[in-house]
């Protein structure tokens, strides 16, 4: 599967203080006990964080592309330790790393960095924005087959992709239950939009899933 790639790399990143790390699928990257936060921005590949909050919160799942910015506890002051997050590798490619404190001592010293950091948490503002759209908007096959749609245009060039990601994880990206999030998979399956496997998703066509999403007019 190739890997979605960052370009161009910011020149601040060839820092010394930035160590550039390969990654395989299935690799964990961090969780949340480790002791040692880092920040990392992501080169090539894709990456899922999966979060779990306390009580009351619904656990998530988050999808890194290329060029984002990702790492436990980056944007608050301090983590209730009820919450957890743990990221994984699902498609293999590189990514740069640097401790957490470092990286904020960055932000506030080099302003080149700090614009960088400005414009990561403007994209995610724009992103929560959009997802809150589809959530109070859209239907949840509507959502499972644009999560399904952006996540096969990053890893494949081709018509046909695969997307590594369980049922579950697909339930809780879409914020529905896992029973939900089945029924509209097998019956997805069964008109032939998509081929369920073992903690994946096989895209026989793109050009069906946007199809499929064609009356959202302006969205695909």
């Amino acid at each position: 599967m190739p890997a979605p790639r960052f370009s161009p790399t910011p020149r601040w990143i060839q820092a010394p203080e930035w160590k550039r790390l390969e990654i395989v699928c299935g690799q964990t990257i961090y969780r949340s006990d480790d002791g040692a936060p880092q920040a990392y921005i992501l080169e090539a590949g894709l990456v899922k964080v999966a979060h779990r909050g306390g009580a009351g919160m619904r656990p998530s799942v988050q999808i890194i592309r290329p060029g984002q910015l990702f790492g436990d506890g980056l944007c608050v002051a301090g983590r209730s330790e009820e919450f957890t997050a743990h990221a994984t590798c699902i498609v293999s490619g590189h990514l740069f790393a640097m401790p957490r404190g470092r990286f904020l001592d960055a932000c506030r010293e080099v302003p080149e960095v700090w614009h960088w950091f400005v414009g990561q948490m403007e994209a995610r503002i724009d992103a929560a924005e959009r997802r809150l759209h589809q959530l109070t908007h859209w239907r949840v096959e509507d959502r499972i087959l644009f999560l399904l749609l952006e996540i096969a245009v990053a890893v494949s060039s081709s018509d046909r992709a695969e997307v590594p990601l369980a049922q579950h994880e697909i339930a809780r990206h879409v914020a529905a239950s896992r029973e939900t999030a089945s029924t509209v998979l097998n019956n997805l399956e069964r008109s032939g939009v998509v081929e369920l496997g073992r903690a994946m998703v096989r895209v026989p066509s793109v050009r069906v899933l946007r199809r499929r999403l064609s009356h959202l007019s302006g969205t695909v």
